[in-house]
């Protein structure tokens, strides 16, 4: 008996044969089986891109386990792009939130800090939560807020935006009407 060669990929293999052990006749000749070629599998990523590197991704044949095919992963692009911060006006002794749009691309790690110009008017935390500060003698007021946004590669934008301290009509009576502006 001839054994059979199975094919593989990319060689081709045999049918099983026969012959004659004493005289080396052929009985059933060993046919050809073509190779069956590769059999595609899923892309990998190899190598994952960075925002400084390119990455890598390869096709493997599921049979065999050879790469057939690789392509190229863009850098990856993890930059805040842009900020923008609205004015406010907040009511004497009051808080509020600063509205923030910040764009990004996905991904990116970002860190938000924000500063107050005149922090005897109004406050702010890095969260942009702001509260007017209680002065003597109701004093109106504004500040301007300054966003600076960095991103990990380094990258800054920055914004800028008002607010203003407003009194309410019986803030003023309390003033003028009850001199309480000394303890209020």
């Amino acid at each position: 008996t001839d054994a059979a060669v199975p094919a593989t990929c990319t060689e081709t293999g045999l049918t099983e044969g026969s012959h004659c052990s004493v005289c080396n006749t052929i009985l059933v000749a060993q046919e050809t089986v073509p190779a069956t070629g590769h059999t595609p599998g899923e892309w990998q990523v190899v190598t994952p891109a960075t925002s400084t590197a390119e990455g890598l991704e390869a096709q493997y044949c599921t049979v065999c386990h050879v790469m057939l095919d690789s392509r190229v992963i863009a850098k990856v692009s993890n930059n805040v792009n842009g900020v923008k911060v609205y004015d406010l006006d907040l009511q004497y002794k009051s808080s509020g939130k600063l509205r923030t749009e910040i764009s990004k691309d996905e991904g990116a790690e970002i860190k938000s800090v924000y500063k107050s110009s005149d922090p005897s008017v109004v406050t702010v935390d890095n969260n942009g939560n702001v509260t007017s500060v209680k002065q003597f003698g109701l004093k109106r007021g504004s500040a301007t807020i300054t966003c600076t946004v960095t991103d990990a590669n380094g990258h800054t934008v920055k914004d800028t935006c008002t607010v203003r301290i407003q009194f309410v009509w019986w803030q003023w009576i309390v003033k003028i009407l009850i001199f309480g502006w000394l303890w209020y």
